[in-house]
């Protein structure tokens, strides 16, 4: 893959953090579950239908989101449990966690966006939702949604180093 995140594909970026997102929800799924007070709205009932993997390709189609999204959707984790240190991402709440960051995201990121409505429709989740679960990311990063491009780098460069099926060319 290229060295610098900003020459990479979309679908390299997407299998790359598909990869490591699968990796921290393996690990995430054991544990036991939270406390009634440390749910967020992030925690579903029970895991989506739809595989992570196909979850951030349908983003990728139907709300052309570009490589800056994807990684900042884990940047956006590690701040998150920053905040809050008793989230897990797990398969209980990847998907909405997704979602609420392809919305923040792309606002942040683009000059240009879709509708909530649109995104909640790409989501499988209603509008309202969509709505409480932006607000809850943007309170729960303190609004700190911006990256420099080198802590997007530095992401990149740790994404490209912990897949065995990438290197650097």
């Amino acid at each position: 893959v290229p060295a610098s995140f900003a020459d990479a594909s979309t679908l390299v970026i997407a299998r790359l953090v598909i990869h490591m997102v699968q990796n921290i929800v393996a690990i995430n799924d054991p544990l036991p579950p939270p406390s009634p007070s440390a749910l967020t709205r992030f925690h579903s009932r029970a895991p989506p239908n739809i595989s992570i993997d196909a979850y951030i390709i349908r983003f990728i189609k139907y709300a052309h989101i570009h490589p800056t999204i994807l990684i900042s959707f884990l940047i956006y984790i590690d701040r998150f449990c920053a905040h809050h240190p008793h989230f897990a991402l797990s398969s209980l709440t990847v998907h909405r966690f997704l979602c609420a960051s392809v919305v923040v995201g792309c606002k942040a990121w683009n000059d240009i966006y879709s509708t909530n409505g649109h995104y909640a429709r790409v989501g499988g989740v209603n509008l309202v939702e969509v709505n409480a679960l932006e607000l809850e990311l943007l309170f729960g990063l303190s609004w700190q949604v911006i990256s420099s491009d080198a802590i997007l780098q530095e992401y990149y460069t740790q994404l490209v180093e912990s897949n065995p099926d990438f290197s650097f060319v």
